[in-house]
């Protein structure tokens, strides 16, 4: 009923995979054409997003930490890159298709990664995704109870955008056999979310959940968190009581603001199909201008100008219009700065609900002077 819609956020982090998998790709496939990230930039990703300079720099810090490990085990050949495994070993419907792995029988290891273009924090320790595909590497490699039990296993979520002072790689190593409590737990999971009277459950997983506007599990958490925060606590609190409120307000905190983002995504459609939501409106914000040609076309206007376009890496249309006025000084003529602009793209950074100002509408048409 609520399938899965494309954002901005989520199209440019399908768009960044595809530099990886493009960049692995040229490295592990037998005579195929070496590919550099930087030789992307500007060109269209399949599902027509532009490849900027931040994706491929994300994307790299992928591809540096696969590789290392490759070289470091001689395992190459046996790295697979966004190829689907067959979990049924949990449930007859799961599937999953991991961003990269493979499997080193001379050292018995299993390397897992997993790459997030996004800004929020990702664990890899019993991280629920990363085991879903780990049951499938399992059965795919022929692993039984008894060999699990020493094979290595290795997962690495990558996030070169999160900023949580952890750095942008982060590693969880474990015996294969370790998880099996978690495995048990995924099939019952699996298996209860197949039932006919299958019941929602609220939790972190609602943030990403296409139907949280109207999942009543979603609702209730949100509410209880409101009436729990507007509640009156008098008296003072133990080292336990302080842990345990802690607790409690943070998950409350995330289930309103799950409940929030649902609701504002459903506000968002009804307008954009024209319905009126009272006292809301959209509005679509503007990123930083970015550049959108190859470096190679980029580097031959700015010789061509006399403007120097790098400084190890590919300056910021900011700095090329200062660069420019500081130029157009020195010169009879100036350089017209539109010998660039269609080289410059100002992407949007998304569709945001804001509360409408009828008084501002009015003030519009109000007769000045």
């Amino acid at each position: 009923m609520y399938p899965d819609q494309d954002t901005d956020a989520n199209m440019e982090g399908t768009a960044s995979h595809e530099v990886f998998a493009k960049v692995l790709d040229s490295y592990r496939l037998p005579g195929a054409t070496i590919v550099s990230g930087n030789s992307l930039v500007g060109m269209f990703a399949e599902n027509g997003v532009i490849f900027d300079q931040d994706m491929i720099d994300c994307a790299q810090v992928m591809v540096d930490d696969v590789m290392q490990y490759c070289q470091n085990t001689g395992g190459l050949q046996s790295l697979r890159v966004e190829e689907r495994v067959d979990c049924s070993s949990l449930n007859p419907y799961c599937w999953g298709t991991p961003d990269a792995w493979m499997f080193i029988e001379a050292e018995m290891t299993i390397y897992v990664w997993d790459y997030k273009y996004g800004h929020g924090a990702v664990d890899p320790m019993e991280n629920w995704q990363m085991l879903t595909y780990l049951a499938g590497i399992m059965a795919e490699i022929k692993s039984d109870g008894w060999t699990d039990q020493t094979i290595h296993v290795v997962f690495t979520v990558v996030q070169p955008r999160c900023y949580d002072g952890k750095g942008p790689v982060k590693r969880w190593e474990f015996t294969a056999s370790d998880v099996r409590g978690q495995n048990n737990v995924l099939s019952v999971a699996f298996a209860a979310a197949m039932e006919p009277d299958a019941k929602t459950v609220s939790g972190d997983h609602c943030k990403n959940c296409e139907a949280r506007h109207v999942c009543p599990a979603a609702k209730r958490a949100a509410y209880d968190a409101i009436d729990y925060s507007m509640s009156m606590l008098p008296e003072s609190l133990t080292d336990d009581g302080i842990s345990f409120e802690l607790s409690i307000i943070r998950r409350g905190i995330k289930a309103m603001e799950a409940r929030l983002s649902g609701i504002e995504a459903e506000a968002m459609g009804r307008i954009k199909t024209g319905q009126l939501v009272p006292g809301w409106d959209t509005k679509e914000g503007k990123g930083n201008r970015k550049f959108a040609g190859t470096n190679d076309e980029l580097e031959t206007i700015g010789q061509l100008i006399g403007v120097e376009m790098f400084d190890k890496k590919l300056i910021t249309p900011s700095e090329f219009d200062k660069r420019l006025k500081a130029l157009n000084k020195t010169l009879d003529e100036p350089v017209d700065a539109t010998v660039i602009t269609s080289y410059i793209t100002n992407p949007s950074t998304g569709t945001k609900l804001i509360p409408s100002n009828e008084h501002s509408i009015v003030n519009a048409f109000k007769r000045k002077g």
